[in-house]
């Protein structure tokens, strides 16, 4: 992430079965630039195109209202699901709060309301935290989510 940019970030969960209650949520990273500060995660409203998505649009021809999916109204929810902060570099797994988990197992339910996650601090960005894309030649540094269900 640039400083004063969002990451966004999905993961497929419909290997997870309808009916399944989540437990427990949380997100593994690679941190390659740490950040002084924590970085909440929202919940998105509106779909996105991972290839084309940017600071002003979330797909081609489609701009989020806010740049940066600020918009609580349209781009993205304002309830905050976890947060990430690492003053060091390398592996680093967050856990979602209450309101993640409740998010994760509504979208299990519902799969056609999961928009993934929007990452950023609105508030206090003086610096980015910088991690690993699910572009990375290294599988193990690609983010990675886990899901607690029973």
């Amino acid at each position: 992430m640039v400083p004063h940019r969002p990451g966004i970030i999905c993961w497929d969960l419909s290997s997870i079965p309808v009916g399944k209650t989540v437990t427990a949520v949380n997100i593994t990273i690679n941190v390659t630039d740490p950040g002084p500060q924590a970085y909440e995660i929202y919940a998105l409203r509106r779909a996105w195109d991972e290839s084309q998505a940017t600071w002003q649009r979330a797909s081609s021809g489609t701009n989020w209202t806010t740049a940066g999916a600020h918009n609580t109204s349209s781009d993205r929810e304002n309830i905050v699901l976890g947060s990430m902060n690492s003053s060091s570099t390398g592996i680093k797994t967050f856990s979602l709060n209450s309101n993640g988990i409740t998010k994760v197992r509504s979208w299990v339910t519902n799969p056609s309301s999961n928009h993934e996650f929007v990452i950023i601090d609105y508030v206090n960005n003086t610096n980015g935290l910088d991690f690993s894309s699910s572009e990375n030649s290294t599988v193990a540094n690609r983010p990675k989510l886990t899901v607690t269900y029973q």
